[in-house]
């Protein structure tokens, strides 16, 4: 975190008489001089198109080059809270910034060395502009602290947050409405038709039920059981489809990589690159999805705790990845077994992001004698009515239209026909849970 805006804050923290007002001089911070050196360093980078296409290209790369400061300084004279908010309109503009450099350096507006260095400003100011907003969200939580009245203990407590953190995804639906957010979807690409048929019902019932969702498929199964296991049709056929199907529904796409290698190649056809549990420490693999600007779901490891995940989450917001999100899928019971601990969902969520629970990989049943995993399909709403109760942001399911006939984990995943009943149950329960 920067010093400086650190100790500006916690400063800022200990005024007594407006202890939600910034008084931040945008001039005084590093990150707003940051801005305002890379809206320059753009301006003269792109100051010479030769073409149409070039000069609509330079305008726009420009206009959000100069967002980034002007949210950065219009936002310092509000309150915490809504410099909170214009911080995260800045970094708005900072993706919007990543897709202009590499739209730039394919047309070859901007040379090789070009592009490295916007991509070095941007990642660098996303790492301070995450200082700040995280520096923020502390001070604000001091004064609150620091103001509230002594009260006793209450007998009896809840763990949820009456408002989910929702990621920040193109296309997501329905963010204002207090819902948990839904990733859902069949397991891995199985055909031409299947991920159109789930994802056409999971839209229709997300959408009466006013709940966030994202489409979930992968285009390749790498961690199978055995080595005649069904892994995809091919990985441009299946990426492919996720683009299609992102294309015909308006809805955000979420798919694994296995690979630094794979986070680049999946990266312009999906919204969401998701971290497999077992692959949830590897650094350069972290890296090199935090490299695309694609928001991240890193699954927690079956083999780690709750508390561990903090270090993958630090290892984001050092790659200048902000928008990721972490889920819970289990942990290791015995040889065979998952189970979930729920202690886990406020944990992960203290580390400021979305915090998932997936409601049916937790209940695989792994390492079976036969060669295919297991599960338990039957405690699926078990889980999740658990999971919205104590404040899970959203849910991660997978489901298919006949699961004995699925190409994978078809044991532990949920029938589509009962998707509806089941989400109407868990809208239910959220909506008790604001009322609380």
């Amino acid at each position: 975190m920067d010093p400086q805006e650190n100790n500006m804050t916690e400063q800022n923290a200990t005024r007594p008489a407006m202890p939600n007002v910034s008084f931040f001089r945008f001039e005084d911070l590093r990150v707003y001089g940051k801005a305002t050196d890379y809206a320059s360093w753009v301006s003269a980078q792109v100051c010479s198109p030769r073409t149409e296409s070039e000069k609509t290209l330079s305008a726009s790369f420009c206009h959000s080059a100069y967002d980034i400061a002007l949210n950065i300084a219009e936002g310092s004279s509000r309150s915490k809270t809504q410099f909170d908010h214009y911080l995260k309109i800045a970094k708005t503009a900072i993706r919007e910034c990543v897709v202009y450099t590499e739209v730039a350096h394919n047309i070859g507006f901007i040379d090789d060395a070009q592009h490295e260095q916007s991509r070095e400003y941007l990642m660098e100011l996303t790492r301070m502009l995450g200082a700040l907003i995280i520096s923020l969200q502390r001070a604000a939580a001091t004064s609150a602290r620091m103001t509230s009245p002594p009260t006793m203990p209450p007998t009896t407590t809840c763990p949820t947050n009456p408002f989910p953190m929702i990621p920040n995804l193109p296309n997501l639906q329905h963010t204002e409405t207090g819902n948990f957010f839904l990733i859902a979807g069949p397991c891995v690409i199985e055909d031409h038709e299947n991920p159109f048929e789930v994802c056409e019902r999971l839209v229709q019932i997300t959408s009466r039920l006013a709940i966030p969702f994202a489409f979930k498929a992968s285009y390749r199964k790498a961690n199978r059981s055995s080595v005649t296991s069904f892994t995809g049709i091919g990985d441009r056929a299946g990426l492919e489809i996720l683009a299609e199907v992102r294309r015909r529904f308006n809805v955000p796409v979420v798919t694994d990589i296995h690979s630094e290698a794979e986070a680049e190649m999946a990266a312009p056809f999906v919204d969401v690159l998701q971290i497999p549990a077992f692959l949830c420490r590897q650094t350069e693999l972290l890296h090199a999805a935090a490299k695309t600007g694609k928001c991240v779901n890193v699954k927690k490891g079956q083999f780690l705790s709750p508390e561990a995940m903090r270090q993958v989450a630090d290892k984001m917001r050092a790659f200048g990845c902000e928008n990721f999100m972490l889920t819970e899928r289990g942990t290791t019971f015995g040889y065979q077994d998952l189970v979930v601990d729920f202690r886990g969902v406020p944990t992960m969520r203290q580390n400021g992001v979305p915090v998932i629970v997936d409601i049916t990989h937790s209940l695989q049943q792994p390492n079976q004698t036969a060669g295919v995993t297991g599960g338990r399909p039957d405690m699926i709403e078990t889980i999740a009515r658990a999971a919205i109760a104590v404040g899970a942001d959203g849910i991660f399911m997978e489901t298919h239209p006949e699961p004995a006939r699925a190409k994978s984990d078809g044991a532990n995943m949920l029938r589509l026909d009962l998707a509806e009943q089941l989400l109407e149950h868990l809208v239910a329960i959220r909506k008790t849970i604001i009322n609380l």
